[in-house]
């Protein structure tokens, strides 16, 4: 019965965050793609404004025209060629079945997008010929036209279209010989379905896709229907951005992989425009340059980035190609970029020599995007730690968000330390399930003891693969500088409907030996009910080896009076290195119950962590006495103190 109630309130919390105007955006669009399925195609046609003729397909000049094979020239042997996509081979004759059952919907979903050709485009442009396996793109395209009927299957839902379609028109742009009258006139189907079939009712990165696709297919063809369809994008695409821009640049779904993804899309979109010889509108200008600043402020060293929420990398571009393609957008400068991003800066700067690539890491102190989330504590000697607390993704989208509140990831010169699992799949699943919980992360989790069992809650009620319910709140943000330490800190109110609050304060130095000391503490409040208690660190294997002047470091932890039944072990996990790949691991889990009270909760993490005493005063009241240091703290008062020894 318990189990059927919290899914009702679960229920209740997303439809009340999505709204009753998403809801019935959802349910327009629901309708419409349900008569997608009934109508005939020439009715479609119809209501869709085709007019008689495909509109001409703009001759843009872009100076670089790459010849194709000729697919007589192949022999059939040609077509078993294999290549590795989304981190599985694949066979170019297996392309044929684009709606084959055995793949996964997410695969399947990434082979109609036509990414792949477009790392083909990318290759052939630096080698200035086409590979083997691209020669066979003629017929792939032709294979795609005949065996997806319009309007049916997973190669027509608006978001696989919206990719699809840019990805032809650039590679029909580059390589003009491709161009037939079938291709152009599916194309332009296309770009007409998808003006009616936005997907407004999620937003998010889902309709960014949409209207940088209807940009693109309202300037390559010239019709006075075409131009409506620019008008009718680029002013949605404004109106999205004011929205789903964060003030500190950031992207409203708290993903550095989507947020990179975006970035890539308008920098893009700009290039066309002035391509085009079309005026690029301020605003865009000013969006480009907002979310640069976020990524250089979240750009790691060694062009590494934090995983929190949804982050699949290999979904997006490579950060430091992104990060200098938009740069040299802003600047109209070309920098040596490679691919497709690195002509088009040739083209919008006419420089023929592009600039060297200089990578500059001065973030050192500490970071702070408020609206985002994220906090960096970086050092000079090259540690990094990245904490976790803010809203944690749109209320009416929470299809990519984790209960990660108050998790932090630490890394050494780029390389992960201790890191969060990340994100290995978009099935319904295990690893699906698991990832977006606390426990994939390095947080707390709370839950009651009820009849012999406990009911552990999420502070983000995730569920389903891209569901979201109730979703806690951040409290108590604040960072700062003192005697050498990092500080960051903060809270939730995920536990406020049971009767407890979570807060920790995370304070870091960098010793003279080049080893950290870090220190989390954790303040636990409960106000009733008996609760059990989880708390992770996922180590990488980093954790433990010799790597670049690092000899690998320890851990403590410390508990108050008030925790019962503590124990502290191994579990075996893994860590995600790309979708369906995942590297084994263990991770450490110390777990204990507590009783009504103040609870406090120390963990210490160094080289020498024994040299180190903690000692507590009372529950809410005590000190750690480090090499160098004392620090203090009184829950009560709120006051935490980092004082110098004498």
């Amino acid at each position: 019965m318990w189990f059927e109630t919290r899914f009702i309130i679960r229920l209740f919390y997303t439809l009340k965050d999505i709204g009753f105007k998403r809801i019935f955006l959802r349910v327009r669009h629901e309708i419409l793609s349900l008569l997608d399925k009934n109508l005939p195609l020439k009715l479609t046609w119809f209501f869709l404004r085709k007019g008689k003729n495909t509109p001409k397909f703009t001759n843009i000049k872009i100076n670089i025209d790459l010849k194709i094979f000729n697919k007589k020239d192949l022999q059939e042997n040609d077509y078993n060629i294999e290549f590795i996509f989304l981190n599985r081979k694949i066979k170019l004759k297996d392309l044929i079945y684009w709606n084959n059952k055995n793949w996964s919907r997410l695969f399947l979903f990434n082979i109609h997008y036509f990414e792949w050709a477009r790392y083909w485009l990318d290759d052939a442009l630096e080698t200035k010929s086409w590979s083997k396996e691209a020669s066979t793109l003629p017929f792939l395209i032709d294979s795609w036209i005949k065996s997806n009927t319009p309007k049916h299957g997973d190669g027509w839902h608006s978001y696989t279209t919206s990719l699809r379609v840019r990805n032809w028109i650039w590679i029909f742009l580059f390589s003009p010989d491709l161009i037939t009258k079938k291709r152009i006139d599916s194309i332009w189907y296309q770009i007409c379905w998808l003006r009616f079939r936005t997907e407004s009712h999620h937003g998010g990165n889902h309709l960014l896709e949409n209207l940088i696709s209807l940009c693109f297919g309202g300037i390559v063809f010239d019709s006075k229907f075409s131009t409506r369809i620019y008008k009718y994008a680029i002013k949605s695409l404004e109106k999205e951005l004011k929205l789903q821009i964060l003030n500190d640049g950031g992207h409203e779904e708290r993903s550095a992989s989507y947020h990179i993804l975006i970035l890539d899309r308008l920098t893009e979109l700009g290039c066309l425009l002035i391509i085009n010889e079309r005026i690029v509108p301020k605003w865009l200008n000013q969006k480009v340059k907002e979310m640069l600043g976020w990524l250089k402020n979240i750009r790691l060293i060694n062009d590494n980035y934090p995983i929190f929420n949804d982050c699949p990398k290999e979904t997006c571009g490579n950060i430091n190609d992104v990060y200098f393609f938009a740069k040299g957008f802003v600047e109209k400068k070309c920098y040596k970029v490679n691919g497709l991003r690195g002509k088009l800066l040739n083209v919008i700067s006419q420089e023929k020599n592009p600039q060297t690539l200089i990578r500059n890491y001065e973030n050192y102190g500490i970071t702070y995007l408020k609206d985002t989330g994220w906090t960096f504590l970086r050092f000079t000697s090259g540690w990094e730690l990245v904490f976790k607390c803010g809203i944690p993704c749109p209320k009416h989208l929470g299809a990519h968000a984790h209960s990660d509140q108050l998790s932090f990831d630490l890394f050494y010169k780029g390389i992960p330390i201790i890191i969060e699992t990340g994100t290995s799949s978009y099935d319904k699943s295990f690893f699906r399930d698991f990832e977006r919980s606390s426990k994939a992360h390095n947080t707390i989790q709370l839950g009651i003891q009820r009849n012999y069992q406990t009911i552990w809650y999420e502070p983000i009620d995730v569920w389903s693969i891209f569901r979201a319910g109730k979703k806690a709140s951040p409290n108590e943000r604040d960072c700062g500088e003192c005697n050498e330490w990092l500080w960051v800190q903060g809270s939730h109110n995920g536990y406020e409907e049971i009767g407890a609050s979570h807060f920790r304060r995370i304070s870091a130095k960098v010793e003279n030996d080049n080893s950290p000391i870090i220190i989390i503490l954790d303040r636990l409040v409960v106000k009733k009910h008996n609760f059990s208690l989880k708390s992770w660190l996922h180590f990488h294997n980093n954790f433990f080896k010799e790597i670049n002047n690092f000899s690998g470091l320890n851990y403590q932890i410390w508990a108050s009076q008030g925790f019962l039944n503590k124990k502290s072990n191994y579990i075996e996990s893994y860590l995600s290195n790309g979708l369906d790949k995942r590297e084994m691991r263990k991770v450490f889990q110390f777990s204990g119950d507590i009783n009504k009270g103040e609870h406090t909760l120390i963990t210490i993490i160094g080289r020498d962590v024994e040299k180190n005493k903690c000692k507590f005063i009372n529950a809410y009241k005590g000190f750690i006495d480090t090499e160098s240091n004392i620090i203090s703290w009184d829950h009560k008062l709120k006051n935490y103190k980092i004082e110098t020894k004498d």
